[in-house]
């Protein structure tokens, strides 16, 4: 029996020679995009990625260059979607409303989902289906956190008495729904209301403006309950520029002065338009880019205003704190979060 066990610990031990003799197998290595995660554990090592915060932004955007026949038919769609001339040259640039808009919701960890209105002859009605859309969507299970309607449908604040009250938003939607019996455009406003609360009861924060016609004005989307109305932090002493009433939940900057800068580097160049340091849009996308591709970028006064700016930037700030918040409570003693 020893000579056995014996001779069983001499095969073994050249079974591991032999072993030892040769390489081991080569594993395929990783390609370089994706190194493997390391093992181990620091408080401060970046947190894995999540979900994207989706807002769904509902409004013009730019169809690209290849949607049109000609140079003309581009000027033309420009001046018709009243696209802005970013860097002063008397040039508009590719950029619509929605485009813009969506710029200024745009942040780390947002994604933004364009709900594209293409007629803006018919921008009300296109808007309505958007925001069905969206309800489609929803209840099909595709991932949206938020709503931004920029638009307006404005009247005469008389017509809802001197002062507002959100507590008689009822009363409100009533007198619209009633213009609504006799001309189809208000009609189409109702329903917008209706579809704007409709989003909120599903979940998703939805934001809008509370409109740009001037303290006698009152945008009749700021009647859908639920909603976040956005007005301005600036100054309106003559009550000519952003409405502000009572239905008014919060205020954000509405007016930001474009300028161009410089990023990281020398070829990171671009127009800061929401006034963080930061290039928003890049040269090579100005329209007098392409016939003066060696041109200094040109310095611009432009200004962007209007509550329709308000409401995006609102949602961000709201996102961006309530993110960094949640990375914060990570390292918090007794497990305290926020809400």
């Amino acid at each position: 029996m020893t000579s056995k066990l014996l001779l069983a610990a001499q095969l073994l031990t050249l079974m591991a020679l032999a072993s030892s003799a040769w390489p081991a197998p080569k594993t395929p290595e990783a390609p370089a995009s994706a190194p493997e995660p390391s093992r181990s554990v620091s408080l401060d090592a970046p947190p894995k990625a999540t979900e994207p915060f989706r807002i769904a932004v509902v409004d013009l955007f730019y169809p690209g260059d290849d949607a049109f026949a000609s140079d003309g038919d581009r000027e033309y769609a420009l001046m018709l979607n009243d696209a802005v001339d970013i860097d002063g040259d008397g040039h508009r640039d590719p950029y619509y409303h929605g485009d813009i808009v969506g710029l200024f919701a745009s942040g780390e960890g947002i994604e933004i989902v364009p709900y594209r209105i293409d007629d803006v002859e018919h921008a009300k009605t296109e808007i309505l289906s958007e925001l069905r859309r969206i309800q489609l969507d929803v209840i099909a299970g595709n991932p949206l956190d938020a709503v931004v309607l920029s638009w307006e449908s404005s009247t005469l604040l008389k017509n809802f008495g001197t002062k507002l009250s959100p507590d008689k938003r009822g009363a409100y939607k009533a007198i619209v729904k009633s213009w609504g019996e006799r001309f189809p455009s208000w009609q189409t406003s109702y329903e917008i209301i209706l579809a704007l609360e409709a989003l909120a009861d599903a979940g998703l924060e939805v934001y809008t403006i509370a409109g740009n016609s001037g303290a006698g004005a009152v945008n009749t989307y700021s009647f859908a309950e639920g909603v976040h109305v956005i007005g301005g932090v600036e100054p309106d002493h003559r009550g000519r520029w952003i409405a502000d009433n009572a239905l008014v939940a919060a205020r954000a900057k509405a007016a930001f002065k474009v300028r161009f800068v410089i990023g990281d580097s020398p070829t990171v160049a671009g127009y800061d338009i929401d006034e963080d340091g930061l290039p928003d849009i890049p040269v090579r996308h100005m329209s007098g880019y392409k016939a003066r591709p060696m041109a200094p970028p040109r310095q611009t006064h432009t200004v962007l205003k209007g509550s329709s700016y308000a409401a995006p930037t609102a949602l961000k700030q709201r996102v961006l704190l309530d993110a960094g918040l949640r990375r914060i409570a990570k390292h918090l003693p007794g497990g305290l979060a926020p809400r």
